[in-house]
């Protein structure tokens, strides 16, 4: 799922390091952990919501 943004998640990599595409997906997952946004609002760009989704869902 990630290989569309081009590199390999870290999960142990803050929000803050990363850069590109796929630290928009961190933002949205942090963002849904604090409550900000649900899981329903994330976007359909892309494979984002396809990619925050997987995200939030290993950190189950």
């Amino acid at each position: 799922m990630l290989a569309a943004f081009g590199e390999t998640p870290n999960t142990s990599t803050s929000a803050s390091t990363l850069t590109g595409p796929y630290s928009c997906a961190i933002i949205w997952v942090k963002n849904i952990k604090e409550g900000s946004y649900t899981r329903e609002q994330v976007p359909e760009l892309s494979n984002l919501r396809e990619v925050v989704l997987s995200l939030l869902g290993t950190e189950a």
